[in-house]
Formats: structure tokens, C-alpha cells, sequence
């Protein structure tokens, strides 16, 4: 952009200054072959300024076309740095999810290891110290009757 004004700049000046050529003398040419020759130059000076600004707007064009395609890949980058954000929002969110379930697995391990204990300590109360008799089906009809 910068290289593009400077080039603008200079136009100007190259303006300006033929410009100040064919227009700022202040002789004045009584020969005709002169004010011709004047009148040619000043045409030339006009088809080159022409040619010149021509050029600086196809290369605006140019550069016009080139910053829309770089804004164009700025917002495909950044639409995929979107998705990866949100996918690793998602997947921070399944591990939280893993924790918590291998947590549960965890305690229901626990429970079942507390139940088979006191399942045992219960089998044992249940066998009587003397006979050593096992009185395990009178507590399923004790427990039958309370219910």
C-alpha cells in the first residue's frame, strides 16, 4: 500500500511539473512551428501520464484482488481455528465425563466389595458356635415375615 502511494506521489509531481512546463512559461511563442511543438509535447506528456496512471490502476487491481484472496484465506483460517477450539472444548469435555464414570466404577467396585463382606460376616453369625449348624435359610424366612 505504501509502495502504492509513493508511486501515486510521484503522478502527481510528474503532473505538476508538465503541467508547469506546457502551461507556467511565461514566454510566449509568436512561431507557429514552436506552439506545435509545444502542443505535441504537451500530447505526449498527456499519453504518458495516461499510460501511467493506467498502470497504477492495474496494479491496484491487482493488489486489490490479492488482499481479498489473503482475507479470504485469513477467514478459512480462522473458521478452522474455531472448529479445532471447539472440538477440543468437547473432547476436555468426554475426559471430564471418562474421570467421572472410572470415579463411579471405582465406588460401585467398593460397595460390591463391602456387600460380599458383610454378606460373609452375616453367613458366619448365621452358623451356630455349638452345633456349628448353618441357620442361613431361618433368616430368609425371618426376613420374609418382617417384610
Amino acid at each position: 500500500m505504501f509502495d502504492l502511494n509513493a508511486r501515486i506521489r510521484v503522478f502527481q509531481q510528474s503532473l505538476d511539473s508538465a503541467t508547469f512546463e506546457a502551461f507556467g512559461s511565461d514566454k510566449v511563442s509568436q512561431d507557429e512551428d514552436t506552439e506545435m511543438g509545444n502542443a505535441r509535447e504537451v500530447e505526449e506528456a498527456i499519453r504518458d501520464l495516461e499510460a501511467k496512471l493506467a498502470q497504477i490502476i492495474s496494479e491496484t487491481n491487482k493488489m486489490e484482488l490479492e488482499f481479498q484472496s489473503e482475507q479470504n484465506f485469513h477467514m478459512q483460517e480462522q473458521k478452522v481455528l474455531d472448529d479445532l477450539k471447539h472440538r477440543i472444548s468437547l473432547m476436555e469435555s468426554v475426559m471430564e465425563g471418562s474421570k467421572e464414570l472410572q470415579e463411579l466404577a471405582m465406588q460401585t467396585s467398593r460397595l460390591e466389595e463391602a456387600c460380599s463382606s458383610l454378606g460373609e460376616k452375616l453367613q458366619q453369625k448365621c452358623i451356630c458356635p455349638s452345633c456349628q449348624h448353618d441357620n442361613v435359610e431361618m433368616l430368609g424366612g425371618i426376613i420374609q415375615t418382617s417384610s
